[in-house]
């Protein structure tokens, strides 16, 4: 009988092999678990799914980690401290940097529409350039901040503390920007049509040349700001504080200021027509050229301000107060400025053809070649009043009933 065939040493071989191979293929996912959770407390960040997550243990300061030009999901950063990273040109939407402490980041250029940085501390980040409509800032810190150029449209500012930060040429239209603070900041040439920035503080601030068409300033501190060649028009300023602010050339025509203090501001050629100002103080000022033309003023005080040349044709006022003040070439062409007072102002070639002085009061006014022609008269009191003699249509006003002594 033949002995049976000896096993092949070569397929014995492949056997054992295959079945080391498959011992080995069932631990490796384990293995590598183990690996992770071992490493983790060590990893800077962990890139998953087109997502990135910074380890929350880690401050991430030996280095800078650059990943220009990625392009992510999300970052989920929320209660990290985050520094020393250069991200420009990434594009990362709907990102979570809640509640970090954020450092020498460069962000430079980045779209990051809807990223979320509620109750964050950004030191030194450069966002200048970059896409951050719809973001969140609420209660967020901001020191040496770059946002030249960004977009913040649409987004939320409200309890901002913002520090020595440049918002140039920045987008802030229909931005909420209530209960912030800007100290130290620059935020001239930007866009901000109809933001809120009602009960914040935007003193001595750089604000040249920024379009603020259709926004609110309710309850503001603006004192002290520089706000030559703004655009103010169709705004709404009401309880607010302007007081020592520059409006040279500004426009606030078609607005709604009330109960606000403008004294000792410089508004050489600002622009006052069609708005509507009610209980306003601008004691003090410098308003020559300034325009009010077709403007609505009740309860003004304009004492001992400089409104040579000034433009109030076509007004309609009630309880204004000029006392004291420079009138010198103004014109108040066919205004309705009954019972306005006069008092100790200066009258040189000033015009007031075909306009309504009804009880009006210019005792002790220095008056030279000032023109009522076709003005009524009607109980003005002329009373003590220097060179009167030379008052221009006198003969010529309608209803004179002068009070002349």
């Amino acid at each position: 009988m033949l002995p049976k065939s000896l096993p092949n040493k070569h397929s014995t071989s492949t056997a054992a092999n295959l079945k080391i191979f498959l011992i080995i293929l069932t631990a490796l996912p384990l293995l590598f678990s183990c690996a992770i959770s071992q490493n983790k407390d060590h990893r800077k960040y962990i890139i998953m799914d087109n997502e990135i997550f910074l380890n929350k243990s880690n401050n991430m300061t030996e280095k800078l980690i650059v990943l220009n030009s990625i392009h992510l999901k999300q970052i989920h950063a929320e209660n990290t401290i985050t520094q020393y990273f250069q991200l420009k040109n990434c594009n990362i939407t709907n990102g979570n940097f809640s509640n970090s402490q954020i450092s020498e980041v460069n962000l430079e250029r980045c779209n990051l529409s809807g990223i979320n940085f509620s109750g964050a501390v950004l030191t030194d980040v450069n966002l200048a350039n970059s896409d951050l409509e719809n973001s969140n800032f609420k209660h967020a810190i901001l020191i040496n901040v770059n946002l030249t150029g960004a977009n913040l449209s649409h987004s939320n500012l409200n309890n901002v503390y913002i520090y020595n930060s440049i918002l140039t040429k920045s987008n802030l239209t229909d931005t909420h920007v209530k209960e912030s603070s800007f100290i130290q900041s620059r935020l001239n040439h930007i866009n901000a049509q109809y933001a809120d920035f009602s009960h914040s503080d935007l003193s001595s601030l750089d604000m040249r040349y920024s379009n603020f068409l259709g926004s609110t300033f309710n309850t503001i501190n603006l004192s002290n700001s520089n706000l030559y060649g703004a655009n103010l028009s169709y705004v709404n300023i009401s309880k607010s504080n302007l007081n020592g602010a520059s409006l040279q050339v500004a426009n606030v025509s078609s607005s709604s200021l009330d109960n606000s203090t403008f004294n000792h501001v410089i508004a050489i050629g600002v622009r006052f027509n069609r708005s509507e100002l009610s209980s306003i103080t601008f004691n003090n000022a410098n308003l020559t050229e300034a325009r009010f033309e077709e403007a609505e003023l009740s309860d003004i005080s304009f004492t001992q301000s400089n409104l040579k040349l000034a433009n109030f044709d076509w007004s309609r006022t009630s309880k204004l107060n000029f006392e004291k003040s420079d009138l010198t070439k103004a014109s108040f062409k066919r205004a309705k400025l009954k019972a306005s007072q006069f008092k100790s102002t200066i009258n040189k070639w000033t015009i007031f053809t075909m306009s309504d002085l009804r009880d009006a009061d210019f005792s002790k006014a220095n008056i030279h070649k000032m023109d009522v022609s076709g003005a009524n008269l009607d109980n003005v009191n002329f009373t003590a009043t220097k060179n009167r003699n030379s008052v221009i249509g006198l003969a010529r006003a309608s209803n004179i009933k002068t009070i002349i002594n």
